[in-house]
């Protein structure tokens, strides 16, 4: 890593620099000795939802094996390599370390196969009790959508509680760095055939208006986190850290669980080693290194990895940006959007490394393997059995969740035109959660023009916000704990991993 010594503290002018007028709200007590940035940490660590990171998949299904990775050491990573970029280029460590602890908060249990579930449901491709469907799709997009960085906003923001008040009040630099880590839309859904869906219920097929899944639940909500006023080269940082820890710890667990050899990998990746690097490692699998170990194999070839992925990344930015001065960026990326746009095109991780090879190696030996295929296809079927129970009849959610629903609703109607003042008064005294078991099918299949407690409703809307509700809940749990609530509602004893 020669090469890059040079670059050592090459972008400290583009430090991050917190908003004005974040400043004097964050930093408003006399005693405060945090910065900005590292109160936005503090809050996401200690926060419900990071925690239970532990207990969910990254790739194999957690407690499958005691060495793989789990979500939350994923992040540990994400934010070791973010903070070691950040520290060498001289950037802000304290906002790249709470963008990368707080960037996977929203993801689901069963790690990517969860949140594709989750956002079907979401979307209407799956549909029970006429929840939600596709048909007249234009008028319900509005509650549409599920991904996994616009989940961790809605958290931060309207779901995690903070000295007696929901949102964790973090800058919005932050805010933008979670947001950003990975894009912020799907690619149209390929399960999209001739304007008809091929996910059938009862041997019925869903018409769907067009290909694409919506996101519009978020985007009418938390639109205000996409300005790019808040971008800061720190979320450049997070965004590439993660794909580095993700390919890294991938092969790692790949090598441990026997999917692949070592030899296997190396044609892999010999686009992204030097021959000597390659011969190297071939000499350390050969007892050549003074062991014949795997696990020391393994941690030559991480090593090795992530050293490459680094420096090439530290001498790429380092290069694109050294021509800015802060105010110059600042006022680029305030004069035109597509200044940000080209950033962003310009890091993607495949433009950046052009590493095709073994972008294939994992798609085709990990993430297709035989062993995740078959743990991908138990969770899918668990999540779908959890949606249909849980839509099918609410009254099995529990009391918090019921009660969620509820303040839901108190929201979505709080602003609505159609009610008078008396009618919010009520809406916002209802607290009583036997009452609301009571009425609750009145909230979502009550007679047109009937008041259910002195309030008119809109009762599909009131069933998309029930639907917005199971998500959240959902997809807040852990691996166990959608293994063991599936066992409760349908007798099942046997755990997931048995299945």
């Amino acid at each position: 890593m020669d090469n890059i010594k040079k670059y050592h503290l090459e972008l400290k002018h583009l430090k991050a620099q917190p908003l004005k007028e974040e400043l004097v709200k964050h930093l408003s007590k006399p005693d405060e000795i945090r910065s900005i940035y590292q109160k936005d940490r503090d809050r996401i660590m200690y926060e419900k939802s990071f925690r239970r990171l532990a207990g969910k998949t990254q790739v194999f299904i957690a407690g499958h094996d005691d060495y793989v990775r789990t979500r939350l050491t994923h992040t540990l990573e994400v934010s070791q390599i973010a903070r070691t970029i950040s520290t060498y280029i001289g950037l802000d460590v304290d906002l790249t370390e709470a963008i990368a602890l707080g960037h996977d908060i929203g993801h689901a249990p069963f790690g990517h196969v969860g949140e594709r579930v989750i956002n079907h449901f979401s979307n209407g491709c799956y549909n029970y009790k006429n929840s939600l469907n596709r048909d007249n799709i234009y008028v319900k997009k509005n509650y549409m959508g599920f991904k996994h960085n616009w989940q961790s906003i809605r958290i931060a923001e309207s779901l995690a509680r903070h000295k007696g008040e929901y949102g964790l009040n973090l800058s919005s630099q932050t805010l933008y760095g979670i947001l950003h880590h990975t894009s912020l839309g799907y690619k149209d859904c390929t399960y999209h055939c001739n304007a008809t869906c091929l996910y059938k219920e009862n041997k019925k097929t869903i018409n769907s208006v067009d290909k694409k899944l919506y996101l519009d639940f978020y985007l009418s909500k938390y639109k205000k986190v996409t300005n790019y006023n808040f971008f800061t080269i720190e979320s450049i940082v997070v965004s590439v850290a993660d794909e580095i820890a993700q390919r890294h710890h991938d092969i790692e667990d790949g090598l441990r669980s026997d999917i692949f050899t070592v030899d296997e990998l190396l044609n892999g990746i010999e686009e992204l080693l030097e021959e000597n690097e390659i011969n190297d490692i071939k000499k350390c699998n050969n007892a050549s290194c003074g062991t014949n170990s795997i696990h020391d194999s393994i941690t030559y070839i991480s090593s090795m990895i992530v050293n490459s992925y680094v420096s090439s990344f530290i001498e790429a930015i380092c290069n694109y940006f050294k021509k800015y001065t802060y105010n110059s960026l600042e006022e680029l990326i305030k004069t035109g959007t597509e200044t940000v746009d080209s950033i962003n095109s310009y890091f993607d991780f495949n433009n950046l490394f052009h590493e095709q090879s073994l972008k294939l190696f994992m798609k085709h030996r990990i993430l297709n393997c035989h062993v995740a295929q078959v743990m991908d296809g138990r969770a899918e079927f668990l999540l779908r059995r959890l949606f249909k129970a849980f839509i099918s009849n609410p009254q099995q959610l529990p009391d918090n969740t019921l009660l969620a629903f509820k303040r839901n609703i108190d929201l979505e109607y709080k602003n609505s035109s159609q009610h008078n003042n008396k009618s919010i008064e009520k809406i916002e005294n209802y607290k009583e959660i036997g009452h609301l078991r009571v009425n609750l099918d009145k909230f979502l299949n009550g007679i047109d023009n009937e008041a259910v407690d002195g309030v008119f409703y809109d009762f599909t809307k009131n069933r998309a916000i029930l639907l917005r509700t199971i998500c959240d809940y959902v997809s807040g749990m852990t691996d166990r704990r959608a293994t063991s609530e599936y066992q409760r509602l349908y007798g099942i004893e046997k755990d997931i991993r048995e299945l």
